[in-house]
């Protein structure tokens, strides 16, 4: 990046709340070429740990073509899916999860391994020094109504904010649809725009017996997910796709 800036290339740099602040620190000027964006950050997991899961992958399902997180071409933005893509010569299929049920992601949300500066990020709630920010938009249905057409299909809606005046012209330059909102619905919706993940007394059990026992195993044991709980999100979720069959039938 920084070569490109000097040859006098735009540069558009994208990663996380660290990342750009690391790249601000490590330039130690500003370019008039470089554009900065960065993600709302729930946290980096362990490479280790990543590692490990793909290689349990890759023993059960054969190789791995490619990866999505956050899928939603079957289940929605709400309800998103974890997809790992085999290729043609694996004996087993494409692995399609509910994030939830995914083994991987159950972990990384109950905060087992993220990376220990998460616990303490110095880059969140805008003082990575991005010109904008970008994220999921929960909660959007109640303080944006009328973007009715993307809520209709699910198709998700973010957040974008601004924290510079390059990052204004780079919006206002663009052909999608936005509406202005305020920084508080954004953020009730989305607290991990401010707030780091708190490090769970389990963090350091888990890294304990990782050489002991299967990776899935230990995953399981350590992120037991009450019976009221999954009820309860089994409900939330038919509700809203109730709700969502009703909105397009009223549509139509």
């Amino acid at each position: 990046a920084e070569q490109f800036l000097k040859e006098e290339r735009p540069v558009l740099f994208t990663g996380t709340p660290c990342q750009i602040k690391g790249l601000v620190h490590y330039l130690g000027r500003g370019y008039d070429n470089l554009t900065t964006v960065d993600v709302v950050c729930h946290g980096v997991p362990s490479p280790m740990v990543w590692q490990r899961y793909l290689t349990t992958l890759r023993a059960k399902q054969g190789e791995i073509a490619g990866i999505s997180f956050r899928d939603k071409s079957v289940s929605g933005w709400r309800r998103y899916d974890f997809v790992a893509q085999m290729t043609v010569h694996s004996s087993g299929g494409n692995v399609r999860q509910f994030y939830g049920d995914n083994i991987y992601m159950r972990g990384f949300l109950h905060d087992l391994y993220l990376r220990p500066s998460c616990y303490a990020c110095m880059a969140k709630g805008g003082r990575s020094q991005s010109d904008l920010t970008l994220g999921d938009y929960w909660g959007v249905e109640r303080t944006c109504p009328d973007l009715d057409r993307a809520l209709d299909e699910d198709k998700g809606t973010s957040v974008v904010m601004i924290h510079s005046e390059r990052g204004r012209r780079l919006l206002e330059g663009l052909s999608c649809r936005y509406q202005e909102t305020n920084y508080a619905s954004a953020l009730a919706g989305n607290p991990a725009i401010e707030y780091t993940a708190a490090e769970t007394p389990k963090r350091q059990l888990f890294f304990a017996q990782l050489d002991a026992e299967p990776l899935d195993s230990l995953i399981a044991r350590l992120t037991v997910i009450p019976l009221h709980k999954r009820l309860w999100r089994q409900l939330h979720h038919q509700a809203h796709r109730v709700k969502m069959r009703l909105r397009r039938l009223a549509r139509d």
